[in-house]
C-alpha cells in the first residue's frame, strides 16, 4: 500500500493589525474562498497518494504544518516576514525565525508555496532552513487575485498529473502568462530551488493504482453574511475579542444611524460571528430577527419557541429561558465549544414592550452557561450587568462609496 504524502493548506485571515500605540488598524479582507476551492478540485481528481488538510494560519498551526511533505500559504506577506493570525490580529513571523525552526528539525517540508505578496524575503527563508522547493512572489510586486488562483490550480494539477516541481512551476507560470496579463504579471511568480535535487529529479508524489487524493471536507460557517462587507473590521476584531473572552456573557452592538437606514450593527455582529464559527471557536448560533416579531406577548413567546423549538407553554421568564438553555446545553453536549445566541434589531421589543424585555434578557444572560454567548443589536444599549458595547458609527466617506460600487455590481 503507498504511503500517503501529507500537504496542509494554511490561510491567514487577521481583521485588524495592533499598532504600536495600542490602536487597530484594519487589513484588507483576501478573496481566498476561490482560489480555495478550485484547488482542492484539482486535487481531488489527482491519483497520487497525498492527503490534504486545511486550516487557519495560526502560529501554532503553522508549526505543526512542518510536519507536511507540501505546504502552500495564502495571506498577507511584507518584506518584515509571514502575516499569521491570532485572536483576529496580525502576528508577524520574521524570516531569521522561520529559517531557525526549520533548521531545528529534521522533518520539514519539500515544496512551499506562498501565495502571498512580497513573499521573496519568507521564501529565501524557508530556503536557507532546508526547504527544497519554494515559490513565491517577488518582493516588490503584489499579484492578482485571478493570476495567483489560475497560477496554484495549474500548478497543482501538474504535480498531481506526477510532473516535476520545476516543470509544474512553469507550465503555471505559462498559463498566467497566456491567459492573466502576459510577461507583466507571470514574471511576479518566482521558484528557488536546489539544483542537486532538481539533478536528481525525484518523484515528489506516489501514483496510485487505483483511488486518489485523500481531500479533507471544507468547512462551513454557521452562519452567512450575504452583503459586502467594507469599513468594519476594526468593530468585528472588538466584538470577535468579546466573543472570544470567556468573562464575557453578554456583547451588545450598539449605533444610530439618525435615519431610517441602518448603520451595520447586524453586519458587525453576523461577520464576528462568522469569524469565530469558521474557525471552530463557535459551535452553534440562533439568530432571531427581533424587528419582525415583537409586536405583543404572544410574538414574544412565538418567536423564541420557534427558534430554539422548545414548547409556547406555560409563558414566564424564567420558565421559557430554561427550556432555552436546556436545548442550548443539549445541541452542544459532548463538544468542547460555545453557543451563541444573537438578539438582532431589538429596538422595537424593547419600545414596545420594556416591561418584558430587560427582565428577561437579565433572566437569560444570568443562566446562560459559562463560555455561552448573548449578542444584542440595538440603537441603545439596554440596561444590563456585565456587557461589553461595540458602538458602531457611519462609515468613512471612502468606505462608503466602495461599499456602494460593490452592491450596485452585485
Amino acid at each position: 500500500m503507498a504511503e500517503f504524502a501529507e500537504m496542509a493548506h494554511l490561510v491567514s485571515m487577521p481583521l485588524c493589525r495592533k499598532r504600536a500605540d495600542g490602536t487597530l488598524e484594519a487589513l484588507q479582507e483576501l478573496s481566498y474562498e476561490e482560489e480555495r476551492e478550485d484547488l482542492f478540485r484539482c486535487l481531488q481528481r489527482g491519483r497520487v497518494a497525498l492527503r490534504v488538510t486545511w486550516d487557519y494560519a495560526s502560529n501554532e498551526k503553522f508549526q505543526l504544518a512542518f510536519n507536511s511533505r507540501i505546504l502552500h500559504f495564502t495571506g498577507h506577506g511584507e518584506d518584515e516576514g509571514l502575516v499569521l493570525e491570532e485572536d483576529g490580529l496580525a502576528k508577524l513571523m520574521a524570516p531569521q525565525t522561520i529559517t531557525e525552526r526549520l533548521q531545528r528539525r529534521d522533518c520539514k517540508p519539500e515544496v512551499v508555496v506562498c501565495s502571498a505578496c512580497r513573499s521573496e524575503a519568507v521564501a529565501r527563508a524557508f530556503f536557507e532552513g532546508g526547504v527544497k522547493y519554494v515559490v513565491h512572489v517577488r518582493s516588490t510586486c503584489e499579484v492578482g487575485d485571478i493570476a495567483a488562483r489560475d497560477f496554484a490550480q495549474t500548478f497543482y494539477q501538474e504535480l498531481v498529473r506526477g510532473v516535476q516541481v520545476r516543470e509544474a512551476f512553469e507550465r503555471a507560470r505559462d498559463r498566467v502568462r497566456d491567459e492573466d496579463g502576459g510577461h507583466l504579471e507571470a514574471g511576479k511568480f518566482d521558484l528557488l530551488m536546489n539544483e542537486a535535487d532538481e539533478a536528481n529529479r525525484a518523484t515528489l508524489l506516489t501514483p496510485l493504482d487505483s483511488g486518489s487524493c485523500e481531500v479533507a471536507a471544507l468547512p462551513k460557517p454557521k452562519i452567512n453574511v450575504c452583503s459586502p462587507f467594507i469599513g468594519r473590521a476594526v468593530e468585528v476584531q472588538e466584538a470577535y475579542s468579546h466573543l472570544m473572552n470567556p468573562d464575557v456573557n453578554t456583547i451588545v452592538v450598539s449605533g444610530d444611524s439618525g435615519t431610517y437606514q441602518g448603520i451595520g450593527k447586524s453586519q458587525v455582529a453576523l461577520c464576528a460571528l462568522r469569524y469565530a464559527s469558521a474557525r471552530a471557536q463557535i459551535q452553534e448560533i440562533v439568530q432571531i430577527d427581533c424587528s419582525y416579531y415583537f409586536y405583543g406577548h404572544a410574538d414574544v413567546v412565538s418567536a423564541f419557541s420557534d427558534a430554539f423549538g422548545v414548547p409556547r407553554e406555560p409563558y414566564e421568564e424564567n420558565a421559557l429561558v430554561d427550556r432555552i438553555v436546556s436545548k442550548l446545553a443539549s445541541s452542544v453536549q459532548g463538544t468542547a465549544g460555545r453557543v451563541a445566541v444573537l438578539l438582532d434589531n431589538c429596538d422595537l421589543w424593547a419600545e414596545r414592550r420594556g416591561a418584558q424585555f430587560i427582565p428577561f434578557l437579565r433572566c437569560l444572560q444570568a443562566k446562560m452557561e459559562r463560555g455561552s454567548k448573548l449578542i444584542v443589536t440595538a440603537h441603545r444599549h439596554p440596561d444590563l450587568d456585565r456587557i461589553k458595547i461595540v458602538r458602531v458609527g457611519p462609515l468613512k466617506a471612502q468606505d462608503a462609496g466602495l461599499l456602494f460600487s460593490k452592491l450596485i455590481v452585485t
